[in-house]
């Protein structure tokens, strides 16, 4: 607890010090001491008053959204540059994460995508456990947090609050590409994960999409970061595309570094590394979904030693390539209709003619 934080309860002689007597190794001997202590003088704390208890409640409540349980004890981490690099998913965030991470002024957290702001249990652990993540560099200027599900249609608005509380200046990057294509690239991922959640995902894409909608949600990408404009200001946000990236990705890094404002001639030389493609990922056959269906069958495959099981898994799975990924007429005109508008803002502030994806968003 900061010392801000303990000054503000210090008046409050209630619930707080025998909450810290219980969880102490000390507790034992702190409560038999106050035993005797009413037994010799008569003497019992009394009991708060009710609007007080509300009151202590409202505060510890306050306590855990603002994080003030566990706050960073370095404060010069605390006052640190910070990025986010909260999205898209399936737009290329891992190949740019791992770019920039190769400039000397730069470091993108390990792993990845921390989710330290979206997670309540990460986020209750503190800012000093979350600047572990980028213990890998030391004296960097710019620290790059590439957790892509800070912008998910059903989680921005607690995550954003959560940053403000923290870095009230923050600079956010946000990359993306052709609906089309990455609602493609996310059917073949949830296939890719289908045996670990034990989903039984259509092999169809019309009826892929309507098993999981946020395909569609998650990439209207002018709505996912319209809540961190209104809370940080328009120049927060640094709107790039996965083309751009395939196509000059040198000429996407100097955005960055100037977006950032980190020289870009101490950035190494190095080719591009394609990661995370979506032609590595696999799918279940009919037999393995039927092996995931009953729990027994399921559990002893699962007991087998790990090379075996490995060996079998990879057995039973098959390409992405086999998925029916067609989009039919009826498919192209609700994706016109429902991305247009979305699709419009987002190439103007990206830079891009209205047509960059196609004339189906025009």
């Amino acid at each position: 607890m900061s010392d801000y934080a303990s000054a503000g309860t210090a008046g409050f002689s209630g619930s707080l010090p025998r909450e810290r007597t219980a969880s102490s190794k000390e507790g034992k001997v702190d409560e038999q001491a106050a035993a005797m202590l009413v037994r010799r003088t008569g003497w019992c704390p009394r009991r708060m008053h009710p609007a007080t208890e509300q009151i202590m409640s409202a505060i510890q409540t306050l306590r855990l959204e603002f994080n003030l349980a566990s706050p960073c004890s370095d404060r010069r981490n605390c006052t640190m540059t910070h990025a986010f690099l909260i999205g898209c998913g399936k737009c290329g965030t891992t190949t740019l994460a791992y770019l920039l991470d190769q400039h000397a002024s730069i470091a993108v957290s390990r792993p990845k995508e921390p989710n330290f702001f979206s997670s309540d249990e990460e986020y209750a652990r503190g800012l000093q456990h979350y600047h572990t993540v980028f213990k890998h560099k030391e004296n960097v200027k710019i620290k790059i947090d590439a957790s892509v599900c800070y912008s998910l249609f059903d989680t921005e608005k607690k995550i954003s609050k959560r940053i403000r509380n923290h870095f009230p200046s923050p600079k956010f990057i946000y990359i993306a590409r052709n609906p089309y294509e990455r609602i493609e690239s996310v059917f073949r991922e949830r296939h890719h994960h289908a045996h670990r959640d034990r989903l039984d995902i259509p092999f169809n894409l019309k009826e892929g999409i309507a098993f999981h909608l946020p395909m569609l949600l998650n990439s209207l990408y002018w709505q996912r970061t319209s809540v961190f404009r209104s809370m940080f200001g328009e120049q927060s946000i640094l709107y790039l595309t996965t083309e751009d990236l395939n196509i000059a990705h040198e000429s996407v890094l100097r955005k960055c570094f100037d977006f950032l404002e980190v020289a870009d001639e101490t950035y190494p030389s190095a080719e591009k590394k394609i990661l995370n493609p979506g032609s590595e990922k696999l799918c279940d056959t009919t037999l393995l979904r039927l092996i995931r269906k009953y729990r027994p069958t399921w559990s002893f495959f699962e007991s087998l030693p790990q090379p075996v099981h490995k060996r079998l898994l990879n057995a039973l799975r098959r390409s992405s390539s086999c998925l029916d990924i067609t989009w039919t007429n009826e498919m192209r005109l609700f994706m016109s209709t429902f991305f247009t508008n979305d699709v419009s803002h987002y190439l103007l502030a990206a830079g891009k003619p209205p047509d960059f994806w196609g004339k189906d968003f025009v």
